[in-house]
This record gives C-alpha cells, structure tokens and sequence, in this order.
C-alpha cells in the first residue's frame, strides 16, 4: 500500500483472408450498339469490387465461354483485365439484333473466390439497305406491261412492289413516278397501284413510259427505280383487273367440278345397271327363279285364273304353235312360257300345270284340259299375242 503500476504499449496486426467475392456494381449490364461498327472498338466497360485486401482483392475479368449462332463468343467481343469489353466484329442488325453473354470477375486469393453478371448488346438498325424491285419483274432496270386500248379512267396497269430489309423509318417505303409520261398515270405512294388517269383512244400513241421510284424514310434516304414501258394492244380484254389469281381457289374448284362430274357419272351407271336387271328379270325366266328364289313363300298359292289370260292378235307371223306353262308350286308367281316345248320347268308338277296351245287361225280351240277358248279376228297366218296379268307375253 500504495499499489504500483506500470504500462506496456501492443501493436496488433490483423492479417486479410479472402473473405469477400468480387461483387458487381451492377448484376446485369445493357449496352446500344449501331450496327456496321468498327471491329475493335470499345463498348462498354464493367466493374467489380472486392473489399479484401492486397492479392485478395485484385479482381481480374474475363469471359465466359459460350456460343452466339452457334459460334464461339470470343468471336463476338473480348474484354481486358480491367473490364473493358471489345467488339471482335462488324455487327449486322439484320443477322444479329441483340446477343447476350457473361462476365466473370475473379481474384487473386488463395482460394480464388468469383461472381458473374450479365451483358446484353442491342444492335440498332441503320439505313444500309437499298430497297429492292420486286414486281414488276424487271429484266435490265425496265419492265414491259400491255393494257387494252380502250381503258377506261382508273384502270389498273400494274403494281410496283420493293423490299427493303431495314427496320421501321429506315423500312418503310413510297412510290413516285419520277419521270415519263406523268399525264396519263397516278400511282399510289403506299401500296405502288399505278392506274390510268384519262382514256387513251383510237388516236394515241402505241407505248408510254414511266419511272417510278421506291423511296424509304430513312436518314439518309435510299432508292430504287423501275423503267416501265406500256403497251396499247386491241387484242386485251378491258376488264378491271382483280390482282394476282388465287391458285388455292382454282384448285379447289377443279376438284369440286371433278367429283361432282364422278357423282352423276357413278348415278348414271347405277341406274343403267338397274334398268338392264330389271329387264333381265322380265324377259329371263330362269333368272328371274334365281333371283327371287330365296324369297320368303307365300302362304297362299297363286294359281292362274282365266281372267289373267287374254289373247290378242298381233301382226307378226310365227309357229304354228305355242305351249304356255304356269306352274302355281314355284317359290314365286312367276310363269313359265316354253316354245315348241311340252317339258315343265324345274320344280313343277304336271298335275299343278296348265298348258295353253295356240294354233294357228284355223284352229281357235285352247287345249281340251284347260276349256278356255278365245276367238279372234285376222288375216293370214297371224299368232295372237298372249298377255299374262296384264303384262303382254315377251318374245
């Protein structure tokens, strides 16, 4: 007592870890670009920063690998150690209009620590493309079109078409005659319709010519003109044109016309092929047994009755003779006529048969088992007709 005290001055050194990634004052970075630039010129330049210190914090940059359409994107653009990013191409806002790749900023420490962001190049469009000629198709500059000599005011001569492969302003066409026989033609600036203004006449001269020019919007303003040379020819129909012909149309009405034509002919066959079975049926017996002979049978047997059978004359000399047959036991009611013949048809009994002879004029009587006799009337050898439930007999 007292207590004694003495003091010591320390220095104490915090030694730096590689802590802290690099760290982008930006995530993503978006740069405009004209197109047509220079290879080599400088874009645009990205930043990184790393609070450690000393080899920790030294950040460097580079690349990432990847492809733009399907090429390397150090073909594209290259960057520097200190961020600086290069264009390694002319740029060509048709072919390519924006393209994106990846920047890794890396330090020195031990480990390496990185991070990446983002850019995105946006090639502006420039006016560098001339407009072309399209229609009418122009062979040397000039193209030839013939309109009738009688047209009328507002007749379409034809239509001036031009591309222009820029964008907006720079894309965006008009059309002016420039040149020629301005008096007898208009064209319209947006859609290029060039038609006649006045009638032409018996007197007029055979050919105009015109030059009309497609102009775009662009700064500065590109062209391109077409020659065009118009013939007065008697021989072409005066209608109003209607522009290009609608190939799908026509195609679609040649093959309507085509199936209904295969419609009627197929109906026309079908009818033909039922009439000629129809006549089959009427004049072929045993055809006609064949056809309905799977038909359901009646429950009632038909037989043939005197009033069914009616003899007329007719003009046509034939035999002397003429068996009839009808036979009520067939599958249907059909009967059965055999000339010259006394055999029955097939499937018939002769005790259901009936046999009608008729003779010549001489003889008027019908054959003694049936008792039925019909007289008539005529000169010469003639043989009646014998008709069979009102149905004349076929030959």
């Amino acid at each position: 007592m007292p207590p004694l005290r003495a003091t010591k001055s320390l220095v104490v050194k915090v030694t730096d870890e590689n802590d802290n990634p690099p760290h982008f004052l930006k995530p993503h970075y978006q740069e405009m670009v004209m197109e047509n630039n220079l290879p080599g010129s400088c874009l645009l330049a990205v930043s990184a920063e790393d609070p450690d210190m000393g080899m920790n914090g030294t950040v460097s940059y580079s690349i990432v690998p990847g492809e733009i359409k399907h090429m390397d994107v150090n073909t594209y653009v290259s960057i520097n150690p200190s961020g600086r990013i290069y264009s390694m191409r002319s740029f060509d806002h048709e072919y390519t209009r924006t393209f994106d790749f990846k920047v890794l900023a890396r330090d020195n420490g031990n480990p390496s620590l990185s991070s990446n962001a983002t850019v995105r190049i946006v090639v502006l469009d420039v006016n560098d493309n001339t407009p072309v000629m399209t229609n009418p198709p122009l062979v040397n500059g000039t193209a030839e079109v013939s309109i009738p000599r009688n047209a009328g005011v507002g007749y379409m001569v034809t239509q001036v078409k031009a591309d222009d492969y820029d964008e907006g302003e720079n894309g965006r066409l008009t059309y002016t005659i420039s040149e020629g026989d301005r008096a007898f033609f208009e064209i319209d600036q947006v859609n290029g319709e060039v038609r006649s203004t006045r009638m032409f006449g018996e007197n007029a001269k055979s050919t105009y010519e015109i030059t009309v020019v497609a102009r775009d919007h662009g700064k500065p303003s590109l062209s391109a003109s077409a020659y065009i040379v118009v013939y007065l020819s008697p021989d072409l129909n005066a209608q109003e044109s209607i522009g290009p012909v609608n190939l799908s149309l026509i195609f679609i009405i040649a093959l309507g016309s085509i199936a209904a034509i295969l419609f009627v002919t197929m109906i026309f066959v079908a009818i033909k092929c039922k009439r000629d079975n129809k006549e089959i049926r009427t004049y072929n017996c045993r055809v006609a047994e064949y056809s309905y002979g799977n038909q359901k049978k009646s429950s009632k047997k038909k037989k043939l009755s005197k009033n069914d059978i009616r003899l007329v004359p007719r003009d046509v000399e034939e035999t002397d003779k003429m068996n009839v047959v009808s036979c009520s036991s067939l599958t249907s009611s059909l009967n059965y006529f055999d000339y010259h013949q006394q055999s029955l048809p097939l499937g018939c009994r002769r005790s259901e048969s009936t046999f009608l002879n008729v003779e010549n004029q001489n003889s008027r009587n019908a054959a003694p088992n049936h008792g039925y006799q019909h007289p008539f009337t005529g000169q010469g050898h003639q043989q009646p007709d014998l008709i069979i439930n009102g149905m004349p007999l076929p030959e």
